[in-house]
């Protein structure tokens, strides 16, 4: 069947990891366990060194591309720990093994043994800015290195490294995970899945069906192990939706939502990884209101995402009419094919060929005596001509039968696929944004033949988000020149008029002054003394006015987007931050625990070819606990602005409502936020509009009615009074008449949707289309704004300048 769309073969990744050597092991049974592939699990020290105490265990996930890495350490006691042990895991990248060479870090993980007892695992989330996978771990105490206690894992790149899509295929191949309802997920536990891995199957580069477990096991064995498809049961379930970010689906039913509704950590995490851009797939749905209701979300019947699947099922439909046609005439062709054969053998005037054939095939419906097109059976030439004389071979009817058998078979089973319905309470395929990600819903099994073309339905809706890369809009390896679109306005930029003011007194004093002077006195020497002197002088100024116009503080310029679901008061949010500071803070900056955190490089001349063969350098250390992630000041050098983009869950933010009048008072506004709102929009679920200037925090003020038209206006001027706009030069596509890739969020863009551009993520994609392109939102929903919350600025004492922060969600 044709497919609605096309990815990069998974088939070339697995191609490349069995290149470059990784030996991919699975660690099960236990809650957080690392998803999809893994490197080996290796101990330090290694046997028959010397064992200070304890031994090591380190497991890591197999990410190649940027984002956060899954590490598990497990510390062995030789017997139980007499005393507290205050141990440090230090993971420092290596060049051979990460591209570009100059975005190394170094990771500290504190880690406490406490007296008495014989085992500590801990799991950690660690940035990783790089493509590849290749540390050296090394365990400190004390400050100082444990000898033995030091191994390299990992990989190098590949020689041809330097092309950026056969490095990283995970950013344009769809990834996904199973959960299912037993406790771990074995060949034996897993359910039979063809229906769906069939439809997926072009995904990884598989043209032929999909097995059944007892036909080959071991190809549900190495799915288990993998990113395209892994799956895990209730007791494997992460705690921390990072551990979901580097696939772009979980698929469950409603017996296994259920299951994970009795674990509250794993479903909250579940839940995070929605709302902060992920896509949740229910089979076997119910109705829409149920499934929502299920993973603790609210059914909104959002116009435009119905608007989303309409097309696409008439599309499918269209697509299947016509191979449907085209099955049937080519069916018509081979039996008419057979036809001729049994009358020439009946009239005797078939010949036999002497000679081998040729590569051909049997006849079509375009060209019915066109007899050296396509294959065969056995991929052998049923038949073949020589001249004008159509030669027959003694297998010719046997091959022809056997075909028109299995082409009646597949337009049998494609006629088997049943309509899809749209029509509400209970459409067999339904989707509804939740923060900035979604889930979909289908009534579809996976092992249903009936139900494939539902399943085309379903990848269909995923479109740019199976690119990590493009949910979060954002490259950490060699960034782009979107980099200008929110710089502090003032700062660490040449004064262009003062400097133009000094330089005209420079002029003015050495030319009419100090010239007029020194020749009246008839000492016109004394200029080459003095204008190497005023000059030093003009250039002292305009250095020192440069360092004290912009100050010896720290400023910052926050865009912060909350996006939250109004049932639960829970969400998520994107954070983009600028910071400039006069004197490197010696404290370093630090951020939550629980966000995924990504610098923003400025974007250069330099392509992604020319930054792979850069000499290897480290950016800086960082500390992770459980509670922060704290950046050594190497992270922001003084005197530059650097960017940071930080994607993290918000638990329990709020929400506000409509409060209908009653007798005597108006509708009034409500809100249970603990801090006040700018300005809001809000729309009830009958359709009509509500502002109000300001709500203080936890307030409730009289609300306003307004015509459409009135608040399609404030909400436009919402977005453009802070909308990220280049302040210094234009950010527009160069000229490109190589190979060579400048920036990687296009270049993906580009392979996934070549005819829509998407650079910024998912979280501006939906402010962006709501606020600027639609012009409204959906009944049910809000938009507000707000001073940025303090929790996300990662200094103390800095100064905020020009930031805002949206809220936009559902009513409860």
């Amino acid at each position: 069947m044709t497919r609605l769309l096309a990815n990069t073969p998974i088939a070339l990744a697995m191609l490349f990891a069995s290149c470059i050597g990784s030996c991919i092991v699975a660690n099960r049974g236990r809650a957080d366990s690392i998803l999809g592939e893994q490197l080996s699990t290796f101990t330090i020290p290694s046997p028959g060194a010397k064992v200070l105490g304890f031994r090591c265990d380190v497991t890591v996930g197999n990410v190649m591309s940027a984002g956060y890495v899954p590490v598990e350490i497990s510390l062995r006691g030789v017997g139980v720990f007499p005393a507290d042990r205050r141990l440090t895991v230090r993971i420092q990248t290596q060049p051979e093994g990460q591209a570009p060479p100059r975005n190394g870090l170094t990771i500290n993980l504190p880690i406490v043994a406490t007296q008495g007892s014989s085992v500590v695992t801990v799991n950690r989330y660690v940035p990783k800015w790089s493509a590849g996978v290749s540390w050296n771990v090394s365990i400190w105490e004390d400050g100082r290195p444990l000898p033995e206690y030091e191994a390299n894992i990992g990989n190098r790149l590949p020689a041809n490294g330097f092309r950026f899509r056969q490095l990283l295929p995970d950013e344009t191949d769809f990834n996904s995970v199973l959960v299912i309802k037993d406790d771990v997920a074995t060949v034996d536990t897993l359910p039979e899945m063809q229906s769906m891995l069939n439809d997926f199957s072009f995904a990884y580069g598989r043209s032929s069906p999909v097995p059944t477990k007892a036909e080959d096991p071991t190809f549900y064995e190495n799915m288990l192990r993998s990113n395209w498809m892994s799956a895990i049961g209730q007791s494997e379930l992460p705690t921390d939706w990072r551990g979901y970010n580097n696939h772009d689906a979980v698929l469950l039913d409603p017996v296994a939502i259920e299951q994970v509704r009795s674990n509250p950590a794993g479903l909250a995490a579940l839940r995070d990884f929605v709302l902060v851009g992920g896509i949740v797939v229910v089979y076997e749905a119910g109705e829409p209101n149920e499934t929502l209701k299920s993973l603790d979300f609210a059914w909104t019947d959002d116009a435009a995402a119905r608007q989303q699947i309409g097309p696409m099922v008439a599309q499918l439909e269209a697509m299947q009419k016509s191979e449907d046609k085209e099955a049937r005439e080519e069916l018509a062709a081979i039996k008419s094919h057979i036809q001729e054969i049994q009358e020439a053998e009946k009239s005797g005037s078939k010949k036999i060929a002497t000679e081998s054939p040729q590569p051909g095939a049997l006849p079509t419906a375009a060209q019915p005596n066109g007899l050296m097109y396509g294959t065969a059976v056995d991929g052998e030439a049923a038949v073949t001509i020589y001249g004008e004389l159509e030669y027959w071979f003694p297998t010719d009817l046997e091959n022809a039968i056997e075909y028109r058998d299995r082409a009646e078979k597949e337009l049998a089973e494609m006629r088997r696929s049943s309509p899809i319905n749209l029509s509400m309470p209970s459409p067999d395929v339904f989707m509804q944004p939740v923060g900035a990600g979604m889930v979909i819903g289908t009534t579809a099994g996976i092992n249903e033949p009936d139900d494939q073309s539902k399943w085309s339905v379903v990848h269909g809706l995923f479109g740019y988000r199976i690119s990590p890369m493009l949910r979060r809009g954002i490259d950490p390896m060699i960034g782009d020149r979107r980099f200008d679109r929110w710089l502090i306005p003032g700062v660490a930029q040449p004064p262009v008029y003062t400097f133009m003011a000094l330089l005209v007194g420079f002029v003015v004093l050495v030319g009419p002054v100090a010239y007029r002077k020194t020749s009246k006195s008839g000492r016109s020497y004394l200029m080459f003394a003095i204008a190497p002197l005023l000059a030093m002088l003009t250039t002292t100024a305009m250095f020192a006015y440069g360092i004290v116009s912009d100050g010896f503080g720290t400023s910052t310029r926050i865009r912060q987007l909350t996006f939250i679901d109004g049932g639960s008061g829970d969400g998520a949010e994107r954070v983009r931050a600028t910071y400039f500071a006069g004197i490197r803070p010696s404290d370093g900056i630090q951020f939550p625990a629980i966000a995924e955190v990504m610098q923003y490089p400025e974007g250069s001349t330099d392509s992604w070819q020319d930054r792979f063969f850069e000499s290897p350098s480290i950016i800086g250390a960082i500390s992770i606990d459980e509670e922060i992630q704290r950046f050594d000041s190497s992270f922001l050098p003084s005197r530059q602005q650097c960017q940071f983009i930080l994607h993290l869950p918000r638990r329990g933010v709020g929400h506000v409502e409509l409060v209908a009048a009653t007798e005597g008072t108006p509708d009034k506004i409500k809100s249970t936020f603990d801090f006040p709102l700018r300005s809001i929009v809000l729309r009830n679920r009958d359709g009509g509009y509500w502002t109000a200037d300001a709500v203080g925090p936890r307030a409730t003020i009289d609300a306003k009615p307004v015509a459409s038209k009135v608040a399609t206006k404030l909400m436009g001027r919402m977005y453009s009074e802070y909308r990220p706009i280049s302040v210094t030069k234009q950010a527009g596509n160069r000229q490109n008449y190589s190979n060579a890739i400048f920036d990687l969020v296009l270049d993906t863009n580009r392979l996934i949707d070549s005819q829509n551009v998407m650079t910024d993520g998912s979280f501006e994609l939906v402010l962006q289309q709501r606020l600027q392109s639609d012009g409204d939102i959906p009944a049910g929903y809000f938009i507000a704004t707000a001073e940025p919350s303090g929790d996300v600025i990662c200094i103390d004492e800095v100064d905020t300048v020009d930031s805002v922060r949206y809220l936009f969600g559902t009513l409860p």
